[in-house]
């Protein structure tokens, strides 16, 4: 073989190593993450850490002092309370006895009217509250005595 032929063939069998070699060195490329993307996942991670560690002692602790003194200088109060107890003296002075039986449950007593009477005076006393702004919703219910306890039940009107 003349020396061309061995060059020749010294370069095909190059090729040929390159050629197999290099879908290798492709598919390594690929598999691996790029320089950036491993700079962007590392401060992730420290972003991660440092949330979990961050301590909050200092605010949290005046925060709770705080919260805990308030707690001792003022009982909590319902701010529907002052609506509730404006209802009843306004029902007082119109010569009805009533008090709420529990916070959403408004009693009154007949003052001797008939049950149509009581549905109506209910249902208005009900628009004229919540065009005040009362937005918390009750039931009044009338009752026939509230001495010595609510008996004899005569109608409920739903407020809401």
């Amino acid at each position: 073989m003349s020396d061309k032929d061995e060059e020749i063939k010294e370069l095909k069998e190059r090729l040929e190593k390159l050629e197999e070699s290099n879908p290798k060195e492709q598919k390594k490329e690929k598999a691996e993450p790029g320089c950036l993307s491993q700079i962007f996942a590392l401060l992730f991670i420290v972003i991660v850490v440092s949330y979990f560690l961050y301590d909050d002692s200092e605010t949290s602790l005046s925060t709770e002092d705080f919260t805990a003194e308030q707690q001792k200088t003022t009982p909590l109060e319902d701010p529907n309370d002052k609506h509730r107890a404006q209802l009843i003296d306004i029902l007082n002075e119109q010569g009805f006895q009533a008090y709420w039986g529990q916070d959403n449950s408004l009693w009154i007593e007949n003052p001797g009217v008939s049950e149509s009477e009581l549905e109506r005076y209910g249902y208005k006393f009900c628009d004229v509250t919540k065009s005040s702004g009362w937005k918390q919703s009750y039931i009044i219910t009338f009752w026939q005595s509230l001495r010595n306890g609510p008996s004899g039940q005569i109608l409920k009107v739903n407020c809401f």
